[in-house]
Protein backbone atom coordinates (compact mmCIF):
# COMPACT_ATOMS: atom_id res chain seq x y z
CA UNK A 1 0.00 0.00 0.00
CA UNK A 2 1.26 3.64 -0.72
CA UNK A 3 -0.33 6.92 0.44
CA UNK A 4 0.94 10.30 -0.68
CA UNK A 5 -0.60 13.66 0.85
CA UNK A 6 -0.19 16.88 2.22
CA UNK A 7 -1.59 16.63 5.97
CA UNK A 8 -2.06 19.62 8.45
CA UNK A 9 -3.74 18.17 11.87
CA UNK A 10 -4.43 20.70 14.98
CA UNK A 11 -4.89 18.53 17.91
CA UNK A 12 -5.52 18.43 22.12
CA UNK A 13 -3.28 15.37 23.35
CA UNK A 14 -3.71 14.73 27.00
CA UNK A 15 -1.30 12.05 28.96
CA UNK A 16 -2.80 10.50 32.61
CA UNK A 17 -1.29 7.04 34.34
CA UNK A 18 0.52 6.37 31.04
CA UNK A 19 -2.83 6.98 28.57
CA UNK A 20 -3.07 9.45 26.18
CA UNK A 21 -6.54 10.73 24.17
CA UNK A 22 -7.03 13.43 22.11
CA UNK A 23 -9.77 15.49 19.51
CA UNK A 24 -8.94 18.06 17.13
CA UNK A 25 -9.24 18.03 13.36
CA UNK A 26 -7.33 17.04 10.21
CA UNK A 27 -7.07 18.83 6.94
CA UNK A 28 -5.39 16.96 4.13
CA UNK A 29 -4.80 18.15 0.53
CA UNK A 30 -3.54 15.99 -2.69
CA UNK A 31 -4.50 12.82 -1.47
CA UNK A 32 -3.37 10.11 -3.29
CA UNK A 33 -3.72 6.05 -1.81
CA UNK A 34 -2.86 2.70 -3.57
CA UNK A 35 -3.62 -0.47 -2.82
CA UNK A 36 -3.43 -3.82 -4.87
CA UNK A 37 -4.52 -1.77 -8.06
CA UNK A 38 -6.96 0.09 -6.27
CA UNK A 39 -6.53 3.74 -6.50
CA UNK A 40 -8.42 6.73 -4.55
CA UNK A 41 -7.69 10.31 -4.57
CA UNK A 42 -8.99 13.22 -3.33
CA UNK A 43 -8.17 17.35 -3.79
CA UNK A 44 -9.43 17.66 -0.10
CA UNK A 45 -10.36 15.44 2.98
CA UNK A 46 -11.29 17.13 6.52
CA UNK A 47 -11.32 14.86 9.24
CA UNK A 48 -13.01 16.12 13.02
CA UNK A 49 -11.88 12.95 15.68
CA UNK A 50 -12.42 12.75 18.68
CA UNK A 51 -12.39 11.58 21.59
CA UNK A 52 -9.73 8.65 20.53
CA UNK A 53 -7.01 7.20 22.76
CA UNK A 54 -5.57 4.15 24.30
CA UNK A 55 -7.66 3.14 26.81
CA UNK A 56 -11.46 4.52 25.17
CA UNK A 57 -13.29 1.25 24.37
CA UNK A 58 -14.16 3.37 21.01
CA UNK A 59 -12.41 5.60 19.02
CA UNK A 60 -14.54 8.30 17.39
CA UNK A 61 -14.38 10.05 14.31
CA UNK A 62 -17.05 12.89 14.30
CA UNK A 63 -17.19 13.11 10.81
CA UNK A 64 -14.95 12.79 7.29
CA UNK A 65 -15.41 15.50 4.83
CA UNK A 66 -13.81 14.55 1.50
CA UNK A 67 -14.17 16.79 -2.07
CA UNK A 68 -13.01 15.91 -5.54
CA UNK A 69 -12.35 12.01 -4.76
CA UNK A 70 -11.91 9.70 -7.65
CA UNK A 71 -11.67 5.84 -7.12
CA UNK A 72 -10.18 3.77 -10.14
CA UNK A 73 -10.62 0.43 -9.70
CA UNK A 74 -8.62 -2.63 -12.10
CA UNK A 75 -10.24 -3.61 -15.57
CA UNK A 76 -10.70 -7.52 -15.38
CA UNK A 77 -11.70 -9.01 -18.48
CA UNK A 78 -14.54 -11.51 -19.21
CA UNK A 79 -13.06 -15.20 -20.45
CA UNK A 80 -14.12 -17.82 -22.64
CA UNK A 81 -14.89 -19.50 -19.54
CA UNK A 82 -15.43 -19.27 -15.97
CA UNK A 83 -11.25 -18.65 -14.36
CA UNK A 84 -10.14 -20.07 -11.70
CA UNK A 85 -10.59 -16.77 -9.60
CA UNK A 86 -13.90 -16.30 -10.51
CA UNK A 87 -14.39 -19.57 -9.00
CA UNK A 88 -12.53 -19.11 -6.17
CA UNK A 89 -14.63 -15.94 -5.19
CA UNK A 90 -17.62 -17.72 -3.25
CA UNK A 91 -17.27 -15.92 -0.32
CA UNK A 92 -16.61 -11.90 -0.64
CA UNK A 93 -14.59 -11.26 2.40
CA UNK A 94 -14.36 -7.75 4.96
CA UNK A 95 -12.63 -4.69 2.60
CA UNK A 96 -9.00 -4.30 4.26
CA UNK A 97 -9.78 -1.13 5.60
CA UNK A 98 -12.45 -2.62 7.08
CA UNK A 99 -10.55 -4.80 9.18
CA UNK A 100 -8.57 -2.18 10.89
CA UNK A 101 -11.28 -0.06 11.30
CA UNK A 102 -13.55 -2.86 13.31
CA UNK A 103 -10.45 -4.25 15.18
CA UNK A 104 -9.95 -1.14 16.94
CA UNK A 105 -13.87 -0.54 17.47
CA UNK A 106 -13.60 3.11 15.27
CA UNK A 107 -17.11 5.17 15.17
CA UNK A 108 -17.64 7.40 12.29
CA UNK A 109 -20.59 9.83 12.59
CA UNK A 110 -21.30 10.75 9.42
CA UNK A 111 -19.20 10.35 5.77
CA UNK A 112 -19.52 12.77 3.16
CA UNK A 113 -18.39 12.28 0.03
CA UNK A 114 -19.01 14.66 -3.02
CA UNK A 115 -17.98 15.89 -6.51
CA UNK A 116 -16.73 11.85 -7.16
CA UNK A 117 -15.81 9.84 -10.43
CA UNK A 118 -15.35 6.18 -10.41
CA UNK A 119 -13.01 4.47 -13.25
CA UNK A 120 -12.37 1.29 -14.59
CA UNK A 121 -8.84 0.43 -16.11
CA UNK A 122 -7.44 4.09 -16.91
CA UNK A 123 -8.54 7.34 -14.93
CA UNK A 124 -9.80 9.22 -18.00
CA UNK A 125 -12.02 5.81 -18.24
CA UNK A 126 -15.41 7.16 -16.66
CA UNK A 127 -17.59 4.79 -15.54
CA UNK A 128 -19.55 7.63 -13.41
CA UNK A 129 -19.12 11.13 -12.31
CA UNK A 130 -20.80 13.63 -10.33
CA UNK A 131 -21.21 11.01 -6.97
CA UNK A 132 -21.86 12.41 -3.66
CA UNK A 133 -21.87 9.98 -1.27
CA UNK A 134 -23.32 10.23 2.78
CA UNK A 135 -23.43 7.86 5.55
CA UNK A 136 -24.10 8.44 9.12
CA UNK A 137 -23.64 6.22 12.60
CA UNK A 138 -20.63 3.46 11.10
CA UNK A 139 -19.84 1.44 13.42
CA UNK A 140 -18.59 -2.14 13.71
CA UNK A 141 -21.18 -5.30 13.42
CA UNK A 142 -24.30 -2.18 13.20
CA UNK A 143 -26.07 -1.09 9.84
CA UNK A 144 -25.93 2.06 9.12
CA UNK A 145 -27.82 4.67 6.34
CA UNK A 146 -26.20 5.49 3.12
CA UNK A 147 -27.37 7.53 0.01
CA UNK A 148 -25.17 7.46 -2.94
CA UNK A 149 -26.13 9.75 -6.48
CA UNK A 150 -24.20 10.32 -9.50
CA UNK A 151 -24.78 9.71 -13.29
CA UNK A 152 -23.43 7.23 -15.14
CA UNK A 153 -22.79 8.29 -19.25
CA UNK A 154 -25.98 10.21 -19.17
CA UNK A 155 -28.11 8.19 -16.87
CA UNK A 156 -29.61 9.11 -12.93
CA UNK A 157 -27.82 6.23 -10.54
CA UNK A 158 -29.48 6.17 -7.32
CA UNK A 159 -28.77 3.83 -4.14
CA UNK A 160 -30.50 3.94 -1.37
CA UNK A 161 -30.17 1.93 2.05
CA UNK A 162 -28.65 0.67 4.93
CA UNK A 163 -25.33 -1.17 5.14
CA UNK A 164 -22.29 -1.96 7.74
CA UNK A 165 -19.13 -1.57 6.28
CA UNK A 166 -17.14 -2.21 9.52
CA UNK A 167 -18.01 -6.02 10.01
CA UNK A 168 -16.12 -8.90 9.14
CA UNK A 169 -19.31 -10.32 7.20
CA UNK A 170 -20.28 -6.73 5.29
CA UNK A 171 -24.62 -6.92 4.65
CA UNK A 172 -26.50 -4.96 2.92
CA UNK A 173 -30.57 -3.39 2.79
CA UNK A 174 -30.56 -1.65 -0.57
CA UNK A 175 -32.31 -0.28 -3.04
CA UNK A 176 -30.52 0.95 -6.86
CA UNK A 177 -31.62 2.33 -9.78
CA UNK A 178 -30.28 2.97 -13.03
CA UNK A 179 -32.17 4.90 -15.59
CA UNK A 180 -31.67 5.81 -19.39
CA UNK A 181 -27.89 5.40 -19.24
CA UNK A 182 -25.82 5.47 -22.54
CA UNK A 183 -23.81 1.83 -22.68
CA UNK A 184 -20.97 3.79 -24.05
CA UNK A 185 -18.39 3.54 -20.47
CA UNK A 186 -18.54 -0.58 -21.00
CA UNK A 187 -16.58 0.21 -24.22
CA UNK A 188 -13.31 -0.47 -22.97
CA UNK A 189 -14.13 -3.43 -20.68
CA UNK A 190 -16.05 -5.27 -24.09
CA UNK A 191 -12.74 -4.11 -26.20
CA UNK A 192 -10.41 -6.11 -23.59
CA UNK A 193 -12.65 -9.06 -22.88
CA UNK A 194 -12.86 -9.59 -27.13
CA UNK A 195 -16.37 -8.26 -27.61
CA UNK A 196 -17.88 -5.60 -30.05
CA UNK A 197 -18.76 -1.82 -28.44
CA UNK A 198 -21.92 -1.00 -28.10
CA UNK A 199 -22.36 1.27 -30.30
CA UNK A 200 -25.80 2.57 -29.25
CA UNK A 201 -28.12 1.65 -26.86
CA UNK A 202 -30.19 2.86 -23.50
CA UNK A 203 -29.36 0.76 -20.28
CA UNK A 204 -31.37 0.81 -17.04
CA UNK A 205 -30.61 -1.20 -14.09
CA UNK A 206 -32.07 -1.70 -10.43
CA UNK A 207 -31.27 -3.64 -7.74
CA UNK A 208 -33.37 -4.79 -4.45
CA UNK A 209 -32.13 -6.05 -1.68
CA UNK A 210 -33.98 -7.57 1.31
CA UNK A 211 -35.97 -10.18 3.20
CA UNK A 212 -36.39 -13.75 1.21
CA UNK A 213 -39.46 -15.65 1.18
CA UNK A 214 -38.48 -17.73 4.17
CA UNK A 215 -37.40 -16.90 7.23
CA UNK A 216 -33.50 -15.71 7.37
CA UNK A 217 -33.28 -15.47 4.11
CA UNK A 218 -32.72 -12.24 2.09
CA UNK A 219 -33.10 -12.04 -1.93
CA UNK A 220 -31.78 -9.59 -4.06
CA UNK A 221 -34.30 -8.98 -7.12
CA UNK A 222 -32.50 -7.29 -10.43
CA UNK A 223 -33.51 -6.32 -13.52
CA UNK A 224 -31.25 -5.06 -16.76
CA UNK A 225 -32.73 -3.32 -19.90
CA UNK A 226 -31.30 -2.38 -23.29
CA UNK A 227 -32.94 0.07 -25.32
CA UNK A 228 -32.25 -0.22 -29.03
CA UNK A 229 -29.15 -1.80 -28.61
CA UNK A 230 -26.66 -1.99 -31.59
CA UNK A 231 -23.19 -3.17 -31.79
CA UNK A 232 -20.23 -2.26 -34.13
CA UNK A 233 -20.23 -4.48 -37.51
CA UNK A 234 -17.44 -6.69 -37.24
CA UNK A 235 -16.37 -10.15 -36.72
CA UNK A 236 -14.98 -10.79 -33.13
CA UNK A 237 -14.41 -15.04 -32.60
CA UNK A 238 -12.79 -14.58 -29.43
CA UNK A 239 -16.02 -13.52 -28.02
CA UNK A 240 -16.34 -15.01 -24.88
CA UNK A 241 -19.88 -15.31 -25.00
CA UNK A 242 -19.28 -17.79 -27.73
CA UNK A 243 -17.98 -20.19 -25.11
CA UNK A 244 -20.58 -19.18 -22.58
CA UNK A 245 -23.27 -18.99 -24.16
CA UNK A 246 -23.04 -20.42 -27.49
CA UNK A 247 -23.70 -16.71 -29.30
CA UNK A 248 -21.41 -13.76 -29.77
CA UNK A 249 -22.60 -10.22 -27.91
CA UNK A 250 -24.44 -9.59 -31.61
CA UNK A 251 -26.77 -12.72 -31.76
CA UNK A 252 -27.59 -12.81 -27.68
CA UNK A 253 -29.04 -9.13 -28.09
CA UNK A 254 -30.93 -10.48 -30.84
CA UNK A 255 -32.44 -13.45 -29.13
CA UNK A 256 -33.32 -11.55 -25.88
CA UNK A 257 -35.00 -8.90 -28.21
CA UNK A 258 -38.89 -8.42 -27.16
CA UNK A 259 -39.97 -7.30 -30.43
CA UNK A 260 -40.26 -3.87 -29.27
CA UNK A 261 -36.33 -2.94 -29.13
CA UNK A 262 -35.83 -4.10 -25.86
CA UNK A 263 -33.23 -6.70 -24.30
CA UNK A 264 -34.68 -7.32 -20.44
CA UNK A 265 -32.79 -9.67 -18.18
CA UNK A 266 -34.58 -10.63 -15.17
CA UNK A 267 -33.25 -12.60 -12.31
CA UNK A 268 -33.09 -13.36 -8.21
CA UNK A 269 -31.15 -14.58 -5.82
CA UNK A 270 -31.97 -16.06 -2.61
CA UNK A 271 -29.44 -16.72 0.03
CA UNK A 272 -29.89 -18.28 3.92
CA UNK A 273 -27.89 -15.36 5.25
CA UNK A 274 -30.31 -12.17 5.98
CA UNK A 275 -29.52 -9.13 3.64
CA UNK A 276 -26.14 -10.65 2.43
CA UNK A 277 -25.38 -8.95 -0.79
CA UNK A 278 -24.13 -11.73 -3.83
CA UNK A 279 -20.74 -11.13 -4.62
CA UNK A 280 -19.77 -10.43 -8.24
CA UNK A 281 -19.17 -13.88 -9.15
CA UNK A 282 -22.95 -15.49 -8.09
CA UNK A 283 -24.24 -12.23 -9.60
CA UNK A 284 -22.60 -12.97 -12.74
CA UNK A 285 -23.65 -16.55 -12.71
CA UNK A 286 -27.50 -15.69 -12.04
CA UNK A 287 -27.18 -13.18 -14.95
CA UNK A 288 -25.43 -16.05 -17.27
CA UNK A 289 -28.39 -18.65 -16.32
CA UNK A 290 -31.23 -15.85 -17.19
CA UNK A 291 -29.47 -14.51 -20.00
CA UNK A 292 -29.06 -18.79 -21.51
CA UNK A 293 -33.16 -19.12 -20.27
CA UNK A 294 -33.78 -16.09 -22.43
CA UNK A 295 -31.85 -17.00 -25.97
CA UNK A 296 -34.05 -20.05 -25.37
CA UNK A 297 -37.20 -18.30 -25.45
CA UNK A 298 -35.72 -15.77 -28.33
CA UNK A 299 -35.98 -15.76 -31.92
CA UNK A 300 -33.54 -15.33 -34.50
CA UNK A 301 -35.44 -12.52 -35.66
CA UNK A 302 -34.39 -8.92 -33.53
CA UNK A 303 -35.73 -5.86 -33.43
CA UNK A 304 -38.83 -3.72 -34.95
CA UNK A 305 -39.07 -2.12 -38.08
CA UNK A 306 -38.69 1.51 -37.78
CA UNK A 307 -39.85 4.44 -40.20
CA UNK A 308 -37.77 7.27 -40.50
CA UNK A 309 -39.86 10.36 -40.86
CA UNK A 310 -37.67 13.85 -40.62
CA UNK A 311 -33.79 14.95 -40.22
CA UNK A 312 -31.78 17.85 -39.38
CA UNK A 313 -27.73 18.14 -39.54
CA UNK A 314 -25.59 20.00 -36.72
CA UNK A 315 -22.27 20.66 -37.00
CA UNK A 316 -19.36 19.44 -34.26
CA UNK A 317 -18.77 21.77 -31.92
CA UNK A 318 -15.70 21.88 -29.30
CA UNK A 319 -16.99 24.41 -27.20
CA UNK A 320 -19.37 26.40 -28.47
CA UNK A 321 -23.42 26.32 -27.44
CA UNK A 322 -25.99 25.54 -30.42
CA UNK A 323 -26.56 28.70 -33.37
CA UNK A 324 -29.90 30.32 -33.43
CA UNK A 325 -30.31 28.18 -37.02
CA UNK A 326 -29.21 25.15 -35.15
CA UNK A 327 -32.22 25.64 -32.46
CA UNK A 328 -34.84 26.53 -34.70
CA UNK A 329 -33.94 23.40 -37.01
CA UNK A 330 -34.09 21.03 -33.51
CA UNK A 331 -36.74 23.03 -32.27
CA UNK A 332 -39.39 21.69 -35.66
CA UNK A 333 -37.94 18.24 -34.43
CA UNK A 334 -38.71 18.67 -30.98
CA UNK A 335 -42.82 19.67 -31.69
CA UNK A 336 -42.95 16.64 -33.42
CA UNK A 337 -41.51 14.39 -30.49
CA UNK A 338 -44.09 16.87 -28.26
CA UNK A 339 -46.86 15.35 -30.58
CA UNK A 340 -45.79 11.77 -31.19
CA UNK A 341 -44.99 10.10 -28.17
CA UNK A 342 -43.28 6.90 -29.06
CA UNK A 343 -41.18 8.67 -31.98
CA UNK A 344 -37.60 8.70 -31.36
CA UNK A 345 -34.36 10.25 -32.25
CA UNK A 346 -30.85 9.28 -33.56
CA UNK A 347 -28.05 11.01 -33.17
CA UNK A 348 -25.72 9.64 -36.35
CA UNK A 349 -22.42 11.41 -36.12
CA UNK A 350 -20.52 11.61 -39.46
CA UNK A 351 -16.72 12.49 -39.13
CA UNK A 352 -13.82 13.70 -41.29
CA UNK A 353 -10.32 13.73 -41.17
CA UNK A 354 -7.56 10.65 -41.35
CA UNK A 355 -8.47 9.08 -37.89
CA UNK A 356 -10.70 8.74 -35.57
CA UNK A 357 -8.73 9.93 -32.52
CA UNK A 358 -10.19 11.03 -28.77
CA UNK A 359 -10.18 15.04 -29.43
CA UNK A 360 -12.57 14.45 -32.52
CA UNK A 361 -14.69 11.42 -30.30
CA UNK A 362 -14.81 14.40 -27.85
CA UNK A 363 -16.51 16.82 -30.23
CA UNK A 364 -18.97 14.31 -31.20
CA UNK A 365 -19.61 13.52 -27.89
CA UNK A 366 -20.03 17.04 -27.17
CA UNK A 367 -22.26 17.89 -29.77
CA UNK A 368 -24.48 14.94 -29.42
CA UNK A 369 -24.81 16.17 -25.42
CA UNK A 370 -26.31 19.43 -26.41
CA UNK A 371 -28.65 18.07 -28.79
CA UNK A 372 -29.85 15.96 -25.62
CA UNK A 373 -29.87 18.71 -23.50
CA UNK A 374 -31.61 20.89 -25.30
CA UNK A 375 -34.34 17.79 -26.15
CA UNK A 376 -34.55 17.26 -22.14
CA UNK A 377 -35.08 21.48 -21.42
CA UNK A 378 -38.21 20.78 -23.19
CA UNK A 379 -39.36 18.25 -22.04
CA UNK A 380 -38.25 14.91 -23.53
CA UNK A 381 -37.25 12.16 -21.84
CA UNK A 382 -33.68 10.69 -22.17
CA UNK A 383 -35.02 7.39 -23.21
CA UNK A 384 -36.33 8.52 -26.48
CA UNK A 385 -32.99 10.35 -27.33
CA UNK A 386 -29.99 7.47 -28.46
CA UNK A 387 -26.39 8.72 -29.45
CA UNK A 388 -24.74 6.80 -31.34
CA UNK A 389 -20.75 6.23 -31.08
CA UNK A 390 -18.69 7.09 -33.96
CA UNK A 391 -17.32 4.44 -35.74
CA UNK A 392 -15.17 3.94 -39.07
CA UNK A 393 -18.37 3.40 -41.05
CA UNK A 394 -19.38 7.59 -40.29
CA UNK A 395 -16.04 8.38 -41.73
CA UNK A 396 -17.23 11.32 -45.00
CA UNK A 397 -14.56 13.03 -47.23
CA UNK A 398 -16.45 16.76 -46.84
CA UNK A 399 -18.24 18.10 -43.53
CA UNK A 400 -18.23 16.63 -39.63
CA UNK A 401 -21.53 16.87 -38.28
CA UNK A 402 -24.42 15.00 -36.82
CA UNK A 403 -27.37 13.66 -38.13
CA UNK A 404 -30.57 13.89 -36.20
CA UNK A 405 -33.17 11.62 -37.34
CA UNK A 406 -37.06 11.05 -35.99
CA UNK A 407 -37.72 7.52 -36.10
CA UNK A 408 -40.81 5.25 -35.30
CA UNK A 409 -42.39 2.25 -34.88
CA UNK A 410 -43.72 1.18 -37.74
Amino acid sequence: MSLDGLASIHAEIVVRHGQWQSSGDMTVAGLSLNHSGDQLSSEQVEIVFGPIGSALPEQKIQSIDMQGWHYTAPLKPLTMNESANEAEADEPGPYWWATLLHNHNWHIGALNLDGGVISVGREDSQWAGGLALHAEGIQADALSAFNLQGRVNGGLLVVDGQWNPLSTRPVYVLKARLTHANPFFLNDWLQASGMPRLIRGRLSFSLNVGKGKTPGSHIAASRIQLTRGMVEASIFPDDPLLGRLGYGLADVLARLDDGRGRAVVIFDIEDNELYRLPDLRRFGAAMQQAIQAGIKKGSTTSGRAEAHHDEARIRLHESSGLSHNERTRLRKLWRQLKAHKDWILDLEPTWTGKTLNAPLIGRIRYTQALIEGFMHDRGISAGRVFPIWPTQQNHAEDLGFIHVLIRSPR
